[in-house]
């Protein structure tokens, strides 16, 4: 599922990629090293996300897909300290019941700018 997902260039996403050039250039001059976490991050963002289920007396929910994960994740060493970096823009599509009516309900969680 992970794979499938596009990247679309958003405004948001301009923004981010002027800073993070910004702080690549800043990284270079002061021997930081720098690695990208992407891919990485994109397979636990699902791993850790999809399945969580909530559950009461009235129903229940659960996050049923990783509908769409766009941005990016690095990681940097300075003076022996890692920093890291994210930015996502998510869409997690979920589904629930209302146990009294038996009623099944899904919808759409959005998380802009996760960061």
């Amino acid at each position: 599922m992970i794979g499938d997902v596009a990247h679309s260039p958003t405004e948001g996403s301009q923004e981010g990629n002027k800073r993070r050039s910004r702080f690549r250039d800043v990284a270079v001059s002061q021997g930081l090293t720098e690695r990208d976490a992407t891919s990485w991050s994109k397979g636990k963002l699902c791993e850790l996300l999809v399945g969580i289920a909530v559950e009461n007396e009235a129903g229940g929910c659960e996050i049923s897909e990783l509908r769409q994960v766009e941005g990016e994740a690095s990681c940097s060493r300075r003076k022996g300290k890692l920093i890291f970096f994210y930015e996502w823009n998510i869409k997690l599509g979920w589904k629930g019941i209302i146990k009294e009516s038996g009623a099944k309900h899904k919808g759409l969680i959005e998380i802009p700018n996760l960061s």
